[in-house]
Order: C-alpha cells, then structure tokens, then sequence
C-alpha cells in the first residue's frame, strides 16, 4: 500500500527475478520495460511495449516451467503496474500462466471492471467450521462455533487461531476478544 504512489514498483517485484529473460524481447519492448524499471536510461516509448513486454516475458519464463502469478489486495497496486498486469492477464489463454489478482471488497461500493472473470470469496460456513473444528479434534458447542462464525465472518485463519479456546469450555464468543498470532 505505500508503494502505491510508485510507478511500476508492483511490476517490478514480479519482472525483476526474471530479468534474465529480458535479453529474449524483441529491443523496442526490452527497452520500455527496462526504462520503466528504472534499470536503463531512455525515452519512454509508450504504454503497449512496456504491456507487451511484461507478457514477454513471463511467457518466456513460462516456457520453462508453468508459471503462477499471484497479486494480493490489487486496490493498492500502483495504476501502471495495474495496467500491465491487466493487459498480461487478458492475454494468458495461449500460455502456462495462471495470474490471480486479489482484491477487497469495499462495503458499498461496486467492484472496478476489468473484464476479468472475478469470484467472490466469502467466510467459512457454520457446518464447514465445525468440521475443520472436528478434523482438529476440538470439542465445541454449537452455540459457541456460531458465535465464533460471526465474529470472524468465517474467515478461516481467524477461525483456526481462536478454536484452541474453545477446547476450554467457552461457551460463547461474543464477550471473548479474538486471538489472532502473528501469522496473521
């Protein structure tokens, strides 16, 4: 999120482990992509041989061996790399690229279009709690995991952070602060 007002900084974490393969463009797209990582010195020639070459090469990396491109809270990605990695991900259905770009729902607001096709994600079901409770082999009653599903909306790390106190005997989470280690 701080990075957020720095052009290119999102695509430069994911391009920069791969600069070997910038040898591999053609030299206008080599050139813009270098440009824009601030690796090289030069005019900017434009948005499309920079998109062009961010595909480049994660296609050629992808030659090797399949690649997984993964992009967490993307409402904080700087708009350039926003466009490169929308452009990339627009155009993966020729290569062995898989691109997840997560984004957070803002209560109220309608999700940007990106003509990406999105799934909505949500919490944890009461019944799918009480079996990851079982699988762990922690007892809870049942108004307590309700009560633990609601607190955390379901959310599954929150979830398995706070199942240990419910091996107590809690009968309830409502009056109960959260735990939450610092794996989250």
């Amino acid at each position: 999120e701080s990075e957020a007002v720095l052009p290119f900084a999102a695509i430069a974490d994911l391009l920069l482990p791969l600069r070997e393969k910038f040898v591999e463009l053609p030299q206008a797209q080599r050139q813009a992509l270098e440009a824009c990582l601030a690796l090289a010195s030069g005019p900017a020639i434009g948005p499309l041989a920079a998109c062009a070459a961010a595909l480049g090469v994660f296609a050629i990396a992808a030659d090797d061996t399949p690649l997984v491109i993964l992009v967490d809270d993307f409402q904080w990605v700087d708009p350039e790399s926003q466009q490169i990695l929308l452009f990339v991900a627009r155009r993966l259905a020729a290569e062995r690229i898989v691109m997840i770009l997560a984004a957070r729902d803002e209560p109220g607001a309608q999700p940007p279009e990106y003509g990406l096709p999105i799934l909505h994600i949500s919490g944890l079901s009461s019944s799918e709690c009480a079996d990851l409770a079982r699988g762990l082999g922690v007892g809870i009653s049942l108004s307590a995991l309700q009560s633990l599903v609601k607190r955390t909306g379901g959310n599954p790390l929150a979830v398995l952070e706070n199942l240990a106190g419910a091996a107590d005997g809690i009968d309830s989470f409502e009056s109960r602060p959260l735990t939450l280690s610092a794996s989250l």
